[in-house]
């Protein structure tokens, strides 16, 4: 049924009803009713959209948090010291980065960073 023709129907009495044929009365109970369920149902069609909408904001948290809690294993540092950067001093890990990478790291920084530079340097490598 055509809204614009179900606004218009549920107005008509008398001699307009009379010339929509032998169904205008059932039409314009069908306009009618037609459009008071479309007001009962406005409401829930917004909130199917917001549903919708939270679904999708759902869909990208979790995917953002499977991201982080990844990054965070990545740079972890390994607790039973397998790492073969452990054995290495401060000067051999830099010499090992200025060495890959063909400048020195600039600043003081710590052996944690150090060793965070070298294995994504070996991460970063191609294999073969």
């Amino acid at each position: 049924m055509n809204v614009s023709r179900s606004r218009r129907w549920r107005t008509w009495t008398g001699c307009r009803l009379k010339n929509l044929g032998l169904d205008g009365r059932d039409l314009k109970n069908k306009a009618v009713e037609y459009i008071a369920a479309s007001r009962a149902n406005a409401p829930n069609m917004v909130v199917l959209a917001e549903l919708e909408a939270l679904k999708a904001r759902a869909r990208v948290l979790e995917e953002d948090n499977a991201m982080l809690k990844a990054s965070k294993e990545l740079l972890k540092e390994p607790k039973n010291g397998d790492s073969r950067f452990d054995d290495m001093s401060n000067e051999q890990l830099r010499d090992c980065i200025t060495t890959n990478t063909g400048h020195e790291p600039k600043g003081l920084l710590n052996r944690r960073s150090l060793i965070a530079m070298a294995a994504n340097l070996v991460a970063a490598a191609p294999a073969g």
